[in-house]
């Protein structure tokens, strides 16, 4: 007698296949997912990184330390209109340091407050007015240089000085309001504090 042979078919069923793709789609959709709040992620610190905050408080520091550094030791006039915090500055020096004929400082520097822009303008001193209380004439035009500056009663100030030392803090915020409308995350809040040494006489 001779045996039975019997033949199996090889290959997946239906059920294997429907398995096979949902999980091959939940894992698709969890990449996707990962990749999709990365990209947002990086979208975010992207815009955090290179916005007017930040690139305003650097300008700001720099113009402030190239000015000051300059400028003279003898005099530098501070004002103080908002409850003694001092958010104008003016400091004095030379048109042309190498120049011995020029006795005193012939050209000032003011920094101060607009709103929430801290704008800087630059003239002349009139000639034989600096030690007894200069006269500022021929101002340029105001330069803003830093914007959304955020400015709190509670604290000293944005200018002081000690000596030959000159210190500026500047808190820059955009966030309220949020700038663009809504997403806190794109918006930041930094506070720059930048001393510079007057080296002039």
């Amino acid at each position: 007698m001779v045996g039975k042979q019997y033949k199996f078919r090889t290959g997946v069923t239906l059920i294997e296949l429907l398995v096979t793709i949902i999980a091959a789609v939940i894992l698709l959709l969890g990449i996707t997912g990962i990749l999709a709040s990365g990209i947002k992620n990086f979208k975010t610190m992207y815009k955090r990184t290179t916005s007017d905050v930040i690139r305003n408080g650097y300008e700001a520091r720099s113009i402030f330390d190239s000015i000051v550094r300059k400028s003279s030791v003898r005099r530098c006039d501070l004002s103080s209109p908002r409850n003694n915090a001092y958010d104008q500055m003016i400091v004095y020096y030379y048109s042309d340091p190498d120049n011995f004929f020029i006795i005193e400082p012939d050209r000032y520097a003011q920094f101060y407050l607009i709103g929430s822009d801290l704008v800087l303008v630059q003239g002349d001193v009139q000639e034989g007015t600096f030690s007894t209380g200069p006269v500022l004439i021929n101002p340029g035009p105001p330069r803003v240089i830093a914007r959304n500056v955020s400015f709190a009663l509670d604290v000293p100030g944005i200018f002081s000085y000690d000596g030959r030392s000159v210190q500026m803090v500047l808190t820059l915020d955009d966030e309220n309001p949020p700038n663009p409308p809504g997403n806190k995350l794109e918006t930041l809040k930094m506070t720059i504090t930048s001393t510079a040494i007057r080296h002039n006489i």
